[in-house]
């Protein structure tokens, strides 16, 4: 304010107005320094210490006043195992235990042997990044991660959130949270370890959330789920890949559960190979994904694609519709690969799992391995909309060692008969137009899938379309379809010990080329069983009543 008297003071010399003239000037810059200082204020960082005794003093990292874009890095030292460098960004300063005349953009702090909470406030982003020498005139990330020994936790505000780690090491447990009601949720962890567990919790927004997983190891030597992940409303995106490894502490029942919310959600594993281990993305443990209800224009998927999954694998998708559906696909994997087992039961590995509501469903299985079986379940009779199911040039078993296995029961499946001891795959249909084609490629190299136990279809009214071709083979196929224009064709195919066929009422097709192999009738059994109808075969001489005798053309 000194500068209002200058202007007050009267100059007699033509010199003494320009000196005043200029320190005029220099207080009028001073003056917009300090107005450019508060501008920057508004993005306020508080670092707060908390020493507490064993085992060590924590760090909380907290938006200041409700203030929102905030955006704040953190990494270790190379000086110190207990020193980080906290970084403001993009116009973020910091304050040291709520001091505001210590507003800086960059705080090195020591003695961090605790745990760190973090909460911005909203449309914040967090990164944690891995070590950084700060002994030159510049700071400098290393390769070198940065190794937290307790707890991370991340609160996110309401907006739009993201959330980095990168490099770095958690000796403890991992927890994300978003508040919410609204705003985006984007979380990235990198070639990252947590020792711990891991849980992100987006349940209380209705934004999009991306949540990606890249070679990294959630462990939880602790015991409990490795990874959970639990979304709301939205459209949902989870990636995993670059050979990520999830409870590789005890090995657990279930090591990552996803539950999405309504909407578009989509959760792929992808990995290098289906052998378990480091060298491609594994789980120890088993996997339940369950997606809601799937709006008109989205699509529910869940992918493995050169993955390993030791324990079962549980898919869940809630109702559709005719352009809302749920896609399963399974390439180049093993689910459910652990061998081990009492008194026929695994002790960690099972079936493959997939259960659909309402809607038009699609399921796809090539060059993959599921030793403990596979169940299917598109919708019953609460669904009219078919699905679609391929296996290509894949093995499923019973279970390890010649043993049989029943899948596990669905309650309340209405319609459709339950699975069965023995079963290799099951197949419960809705009332649409069910397609079935196993050997899907045609002829084509690594077409042949090769079932341990039977394939057993139950398929409910519509115009059902079974194939089976490529060399396939199975101890036992039962085909029952209802009421509808059912098509059934044998070709390549070699089925052991029992066929039985039951179509409903309709003009039904049954075709068996030279090439498909039924039971003899001295080792098995074949049962023909067909309603009223126009109906076709090439089988005179193995059917009841009912079918006319016709000779196609056949592949």
């Amino acid at each position: 304010m000194f500068w209002f008297k200058w202007q007050r003071k009267k100059s007699k010399k033509s010199h003494e107005k320009a000196a005043g003239a200029r320190r005029n000037s220099r207080r009028r810059l001073l003056f917009e320094a300090l107005e450019t200082r508060e501008v920057m204020a508004t993005n306020i960082v508080n670092l707060v210490l908390a020493p507490f005794g064993p085992p060590g003093v924590a760090l909380a990292i907290d938006g200041v006043g409700g203030t929102s874009g905030n955006n704040v890095s953190i990494s270790q030292t190379t000086t110190d195992v207990n020193q980080y460098i906290i970084q403001g960004l993009n116009g973020t300063v910091l304050e040291l235990n709520g001091v505001g005349a210590t507003l800086t953009p960059s705080i090195t702090l020591n003695g961090i042997s605790g745990p760190i909470t973090v909460a911005l406030g909203s449309d914040n982003t967090f990164s944690f990044l891995g070590q950084t020498n700060i002994t030159g005139a510049t700071p400098v990330l290393t390769t070198q991660p940065s190794v937290l020994t307790s707890n991370l936790t991340i609160n996110n505000g309401d907006g739009d959130s993201t959330d980095n780690l990168t490099n770095v090491q958690i000796g403890g447990n991992l927890a994300v949270t978003a508040a919410g009601p609204i705003g985006n949720s984007t979380l990235t962890i990198t070639s990252s370890t947590v020792i711990g567990t891991t849980n992100v919790n987006n349940t209380a927004t209705s934004g999009n959330t991306n949540t990606t997983i890249s070679g990294s190891s959630l462990e939880a030597t602790g015991g409990g789920v490795a990874f959970t992940l639990n979304n709301g409303d939205g459209s949902n995106i989870t990636t995993v890949n670059g050979n990520s490894q999830f409870g590789t502490g005890p090995m657990a029942a279930v090591a990552v559960v996803i539950n999405n919310g309504d909407g578009g959600n989509s959760t792929t594993f992808t990995g290098a190979s289906s052998v378990a281990g480091p060298g491609t993305t594994t789980v120890y443990g088993a996997v339940n994904i369950d997606n809601g209800t799937t709006l008109p224009g989205f699509v529910n998927l869940v992918s493995f694609s050169g993955a390993n999954v030791l324990g079962p694998v549980n898919v869940a998708n809630g109702a559709g519709g005719a352009t809302a559906n749920a896609q399963t696909q399974v390439i180049g994997s093993t689910l459910g690969s652990s061998l081990a087992f009492v008194g026929g039961a695994p002790t960690v590995g099972g079936p493959l799992v997939v259960t659909n509501a309402t809607g038009g469903d699609t399921f796809s299985l090539q060059n993959s391995t599921l030793p403990w079986g596979l169940e299917l379940v598109n919708g019953g009779n609460t669904s009219a909309l078919g699905s679609s199911t391929q296996i290509t040039g894949s093995m499923v078993g019973t279970a390890p060692n010649a043993q049989t296995m029943a899948l596990p029961a669905i309650p309340g499946l209405i319609g459709l008969a339950q699975p069965v001891l023995g079963d290799s795959m099951y197949l419960g249909g809705d009332k649409g137009n069910n397609v079935v084609t196993i050997g899907a490629n045609g002829g084509g190299a690594g077409g042949g899938d090769t079932f341990g136990g039977n394939v057993d279809l139950q398929l409910l009214g519509g115009n059902n379309s079974v194939t089976t071709q490529d060399n396939s083979v199975m101890a036992g196929l039962a085909v029952h379809a209802g009421n509808g224009n059912n098509f059934v064709l044998l070709t390549a195919t070699t089925i052991s010990a029992s066929f039985n066929l039951n179509l409903g009422n309709g003009n039904n097709s049954f075709f068996v080329a030279p090439s498909a192999t039924l039971p003899s009738q001295l080792l098995g059994s074949v049962v023909i069983k067909v309603g009223t109808g126009l109906n076709t075969t090439n089988l005179g001489p193995l059917l009841p009543p009912g079918f006319e005798v016709f000779q196609p053309t056949i592949p």
